[in-house]
């Protein structure tokens, strides 16, 4: 069994180890202090690797001690400290390389800093992850919001689709009664002389009719006769 690896720069945590919520937790290949129930430093101790993305460092970039902060504590503590710098990988956090010429001044206040609970040292353990699962429930509400907008401007659209149909067919409707109106307007209206020659012909016609009904009437006397005789 390999001996698991001792971080000899743990020793300026002594001070903290009173405290009785202090314990320690390898992370990224160091290890992670813990103290007040936060996560205040990460220690590393492998030397040798000075670039990034391209970019070449005057220190080692995992020999050192990390401190956990947060960007708006940076510039203050920078001041305080003048040999601490914003991490090339880790952003959020500070840095102090080994090699600086102030390390054991920089990391011994820093400890003091904690042993007083200072608040610009230290982060709650796992809130990184806390603040990604709300902004992945952040997003899918957005989203469900930006579909729902959508189905309403689509309903919007269709509701005014239907409501110009109707508008067409009330429209034509309209025209096919102004059609009628002007059909019968601009049709022949009959004349009183047509009207009375039409009158004049039907009484001639029923005057025959007549006739023949009383010639038929009178000859059928005589028929009654004959056949007697």
């Amino acid at each position: 069994m390999a001996s698991k690896k001792q971080f000899s720069l743990e020793y300026f945590c002594e001070p903290l180890m009173e405290n009785p919520s202090y314990f320690s937790k390898r992370m990224f290949g160091g290890l992670a202090i813990y103290c007040n129930d936060l996560m205040v430093f990460v220690i590393t101790e492998s030397p040798g690797e000075n670039e990034w993305k391209g970019q070449a460092f005057d220190f080692d970039l995992w020999n050192g001690v990390l401190v956990c902060t947060s960007r708006e504590h940076h510039q203050q503590l920078r001041h305080k400290f003048g040999e601490l710098v914003s991490h090339p990988i880790l952003g959020k956090w500070l840095y102090i390389p080994m090699t600086a010429l102030s390390f054991e001044a920089t990391v011994e206040g820093l400890v003091e800093m904690v042993q007083l609970r200072d608040h610009r040292i230290g982060i709650v353990p796992g809130q990184s992850k806390k603040r990604s699962k709300v902004k992945k429930q952040k997003k899918v509400t957005d989203k469900k919001a930006k579909k729902k907008v959508v189905e309403r401007k689509v309903a919007k659209k269709k509701a005014k689709k239907k409501v110009a149909k109707k508008q067409v067919a009330q429209k034509t409707v309209k025209k096919k009664v102004a059609k009628k109106k002007l059909t019968k307007q601009h049709a022949p209206k009959k004349t009183k002389r047509a009207k009375s020659r039409g009158s004049k012909v039907t009484s001639a016609q029923s005057r025959k009719k007549t006739k023949k009904k009383l010639s038929s009437s009178t000859s059928s006397p005589a028929k009654k006769s004959g056949s007697k005789k």
